[in-house]
């Protein structure tokens, strides 16, 4: 079992799908250091995410996502890691370290740590990404560098952009046309302190958990045993 002198480094992004997906997976993965295949991001979602951001730079957010708080852009793509968060129930720590999409410094005072996403709406968004954002803006507020801090994260939200036709000109140039949506996701530590709670339990473990019930890589691997 793992002691309260071992630290585990954790990555926001996984909490999204790999622990609800397959909780051996992120075990190997933290523990073991046996990380999954990971799925291959098309640059074109990467390339309306730098768009996005530009945008956001020159003409503030709420300009263009009905909404959305007023503010202006403090940092995009930043890097961040916490310091060593201990469970009430002992075990080892964990620390988060990741790469943040956006950070808006709100006209009202504070921060706001948002995600871009290029997908229809939905409210299961906001359940599907509710644990990477807290984990971003706890990393932010306790930082383990004092440069890197940015507090108080008062707001956490989604931009979900979805593309509903394309336009063209007869010189050549096009365009996606779509629609932008502000979805709110509300802040509430504690639950989200009571699942890294859990997460640390299953890292104190000696043995890795079951496998998710659909795990692919899981069932490739029990096959060639």
């Amino acid at each position: 079992m793992a002691s309260q002198d071992t630290i585990y480094t954790l990555s926001p992004s996984d909490f999204a799908f790999l622990w609800k997906d397959c909780p051996r997976c992120f075990y190997r993965k933290v523990v073991q250091g046996i990380v999954p295949p990971r799925s291959i991001m098309p640059s074109l979602f990467n390339r309306i995410d730098q768009t996005m951001k530009m945008r956001m730079e020159e003409v503030g957010l709420a300009s263009f996502v009905l909404e959305a708080p007023a503010s202006k852009v403090l940092r995009s793509d930043g890097r961040v890691l916490s310091a060593v968060y201990r469970s009430r129930n002992g075990g080892p720590g964990v620390r988060i370290k990741g790469i943040y999409d956006t950070v808006l410094a709100l006209e009202d005072g504070g921060f706001a740590l948002v995600d871009l996403k290029t997908t229809a709406s939905s409210p299961k968004l906001i359940y599907t990404y509710y644990k990477q954002l807290h984990a971003y803006a706890f990393a932010l507020e306790q930082a383990e560098t004092p440069e890197q801090v940015v507090a108080p994260i008062k707001r956490l939200g989604l931009i979900a952009f979805e593309p509903l036709r394309f336009t063209s000109r007869e010189d050549g140039s096009a365009a996606l046309v779509g629609k932008n949506t502000w979805l709110e996701v509300p802040r509430d530590d504690q639950p989200f302190f009571a699942f890294l709670d859990s997460v640390v339990e299953l890292l104190a473990a000696d043995e890795p958990p079951p496998s998710g019930r659909f795990c692919q890589l899981c069932q490739y691997l029990e096959r060639m045993q």
